[in-house]
This record gives structure tokens, C-alpha cells and sequence, in this order.
């Protein structure tokens, strides 16, 4: 008989790490740092691809959805602090992000299903890559590695990602809340 060991957790641990490196993340931007925030958000934005990756090939739970998408909402969220306290991000950027991370906060907890998250869809995945991404392009444009016209670029697609995902979103919670 051999024994099998379950990988499950694994995916777990990837999250736990991924929200442990926030709020390093947060302090090196704030300290100008960018190099090492850079470093760490992209951590983060990998280590969110590896746990998906984990969770799909060895199973996903229930914890786990949880902690994958709270540890999203935290790093966009103190990131995107930390660049608009920084003047690295148009408050218009901040204000989309944080408006469309509030409603999907709240499309969860109407929704009523606590113990079942919504399956995540494949917007709300091109949504956050492209968040992850926009936070790297702030940080490097903040050093200046890249030019400002890359967060205005940027911005746009993530504002375009950003209202899409949102109202298809907003829909799903509505028609589970009509199911109950």
C-alpha cells in the first residue's frame, strides 16, 4: 500500500504568501523602492497564476477560493493605495479599481452563498492580469523605466475590463439571487 499525499493545500500556502508579501509591497512603493515592489508585486501576480494552476490540478476548496480572491482585492487595494498616495496613479484609475472591487465585494455577500463563491470567469481573470499589470507599469513608470503615456494606455484597458467583468459579474449575482 502507498501512501498519497494530497496537494491541495499547496495552493493554500501559495495564497498565504502571496498575502503575506503585501504589505512589503505597499511599504516599498511608499518608500520609493521600486525595485523591490516591483519584485514583489510581480511575485504576487505569478504566485496568483501558480495557485490557480495548483487548484485546478489538484482541487480546489473552499478556503481557497476565499483566499485567493481576498488576497487579489488586498493587493490591488493597498498597491493602489500606495501609488496614488504616491502620485504614481491618476486618481481616476484608483477610483475604477476600488469602485469595481467594492460592488464585487458586495455582489458576494448579497448573493447568499457564503460557502459557494461564484466561479470566477474567464473577464474577471483578464480583469485582474490586467491590474496586476497596471500596478507593475505604475511602479516601473514611477522609476522611470517606462514613459506616463503607459498608465494612461493601460488605464483605458483596465478600465474597459473593469466595467465589462463588473456588469457581467453584477448579472450572475442577480440571476443566483433569483435561483434562491
Amino acid at each position: 500500500m502507498t501512501a498519497t499525499v494530497s496537494a491541495r493545500p499547496y495552493a493554500n500556502i501559495v495564497t498565504i504568501l502571496r498575502i503575506l508579501a503585501i504589505p512589503p509591497a505597499g511599504y516599498f512603493v511608499l518608500v520609493g523602492e521600486a525595485g523591490i515592489a516591483f519584485g514583489l508585486i510581480l511575485f504576487a501576480a505569478l504566485s496568483d497564476a501558480l495557485d490557480g494552476w495548483l487548484a485546478r490540478r489538484f482541487g480546489a476548496t473552499t478556503l481557497g477560493s476565499w483566499l485567493d480572491s481576498a488576497a487579489d482585492r488586498l493587493l490591488i487595494a493597498t498597491v493602489l493605495g500606495t501609488l496614488w498616495w504616491t502620485s504614481a496613479l491618476p486618481p481616476w484609475v484608483v477610483a475604477v479599481l476600488v469602485g469595481r472591487e467594492v460592488l464585487v465585494a458586495a455582489g458576494a455577500l448579497v448573493s447568499g452563498a457564503p460557502n459557494e463563491p461564484l466561479a470566477p470567469l474567464m473577464i474577471g481573470k483578464i480583469h485582474t492580469a490586467a491590474a496586476f499589470t497596471l500596478l507593475l507599469v505604475a511602479v516601473a513608470v514611477a522609476a522611470g523605466w517606462l514613459p506616463e503615456a503607459a498608465v494612461t494606455l493601460l488605464g483605458a484597458v483596465v478600465l474597459t475590463t473593469s466595467l465589462v467583468s463588473l456588469g457581467i459579474y453584477l448579472q450572475r449575482v442577480l440571476q443566483v439571487r433569483g435561483e434562491r
